[in-house]
């Protein structure tokens, strides 16, 4: 697997004689249904890929971390501009389809091994300017991660599973913008997992978000897209952990910590001149206050909410852990 064979899979599945409609079913099996593109039997991305399957099936840790790093460094020595696209269509999907076999190993090691393995990936690939394969591998890499903690291989890992995601995070330096399918992925499983499950992840997510929201409020000068999306979306997380009655480990209502996140933005916002883009901001801000307040009446956890959240004093916002 060189730099040759990556460019005739790119002339095969995105060249001149590629039809549209073969392009279009190219793309949507491997971007959002993460599968190994079907080509022939010798095909050295396939081998591999069978090759490493059976590692993490039945080899010993030290061996499959070793293989693993084997896999990073070949990715990363091919990594570069002109092979954007092509990681996109091949790699991404390689690397989200070995979840499988990660979950089916059962060892938390080396699922945090596997994370670490497409991190560095994902980290070269952003220095090295693959701006589409960085960005479209968000959906696909927090997928992977959530298939993984909810197969329990997570449960006494602690704060190492997010290392790899925060350095992914920050290989996007002072790029907002690359940042914003990463956040977007976030906040979609956290509210999955206030909506169906324990709300263990809404929690632990919360502070790499949190992170982005606060950039985005202070980069965001532009009245750019990032905010509002982040907004609108982490509106239904707190309407859904309002709904669940999650708490955080302070035992706070986790919906109330998330208004008064944004209560605490608008209160510092109106310490700023008047302009048109600062009212709207705190007019877009009031979208989860709002959806916490209307819980307020059927969650008795919630009944001081309205007061709280139309306070222009609020209590020191440390509250143990998320």
């Amino acid at each position: 697997m060189d730099a040759g064979y990556l460019a005739a899979q790119e002339s095969r599945l995105l060249g001149s004689g590629a039809t549209e409609s073969g392009r279009l079913a190219a793309l949507n099996d491997l971007i959002f249904s993460f599968r190994v593109y079907p080509v022939e039997a010798d095909d050295p991305l396939v081998t591999v890929h069978d090759v490493l399957e059976n590692v993490l099936a039945s080899s010993p840790a030290s061996v499959v971390a070793t293989s693993l790093g084997q896999v990073s460094g070949r990715f990363t020595s091919l990594a570069g501009p002109s092979h954007d696209q092509i990681f996109q269509l091949l790699v991404t999907p390689w690397l989200a389809e070995l979840r499988v076999a990660v979950v089916r190993r059962g060892s938390p090691s080396v699922a945090l091994a596997f994370f670490d393995l497409w991190a560095d990936v994902l980290v070269s690939a952003r220095e090295r300017r693959m701006p589409g394969f960085y960005a479209h591998s968000a959906r696909p890499f927090v997928a992977s991660l959530r298939h993984v903690a909810h197969a329990g291989l997570f449960e006494e890992a602690g704060g190492r599973v997010l290392r790899p995601l925060v350095r992914v995070m920050g290989a996007s330096g002072a790029d907002l913008a690359a940042l914003g399918p990463w956040a977007g992925a976030l906040v979609a499983w956290m509210r999955e997992d206030a909506e169906k499950f324990r709300g263990e992840w809404t929690r632990t997510l919360w502070n790499p978000v949190e992170t982005v929201f606060e950039r985005a409020l202070e980069e965001d000068v532009a009245g750019g897209p990032l905010l509002g999306a982040l907004v609108h979306g982490l509106t239904g997380v707190a309407r859904a952990a309002g709904r669940a009655g999650l708490e955080t480990g302070g035992g706070t209502p986790f919906a109330l910590k998330i208004a008064t996140r944004m209560r605490r933005a608008q209160i510092e916002l109106a310490a700023s001149p008047p302009t048109e883009t600062v009212r709207d901001r705190i007019a877009l801000l009031g979208e989860p206050i709002a959806a916490v307040v209307a819980l307020a009446s059927v969650r008795p956890e919630l009944a001081g909410a309205p007061a709280l959240l139309s306070s222009e004093r609020l209590p020191d916002e440390r509250d143990g852990e998320a």
